[in-house]
């Protein structure tokens, strides 16, 4: 099992990737919003559960074409294969929501299951609860 320092955690917590193209008030912006689904992930490793893959691009894996989603955590090994989805404050957007419902039908059709969090959730375990009694 991969052993990590506290100062490594710490410094895991702290790290964010700014997205390409990000102007320059962009990336410092972006650079001090949590990143709920790092954290998760590193509750998973902390907890020993099988590790996911991050920003799992589903759509495009079997066809090589697709409309470019994204997948928070995937488990694409698993059967049923399982996704967990962090709905941060850009998923309160309406038009947000809305342009969700393909995707999430998609997800049910292509045969995965989908857990969504919110961060409240991966702040006080309970995600990490959820998680664990879907890979049970």
């Amino acid at each position: 099992m991969l052993r990590m320092t506290e100062a490594q955690l710490a410094d895991l917590r702290r790290s964010r990737v700014t997205p390409a193209g990000a102007k320059p008030r962009q990336a410092a912006t972006y650079a001090l919003k949590p990143d709920y689904v790092r954290e998760l992930a590193i509750q998973i490793l902390y907890a020993g559960l099988r590790l996911p893959l991050l920003e799992y691009a589903f759509d495009k894996q079997l066809t090589g074409t697709g409309r470019g989603w994204m997948l928070d955590m995937a488990w694409p090994w698993l059967e049923p294969m399982l996704a967990v989805e962090v709905d941060g404050a850009v998923h309160r957007i309406k038009g947000r929501h809305k342009g969700d419902i393909p995707k999430h039908q998609a997800l049910f059709t292509q045969g995965w299951k989908l857990l969504r969090v919110t961060p409240a959730q991966v702040r006080n375990g309970e995600a990490l609860a959820l998680v664990r009694e879907a890979l049970a």
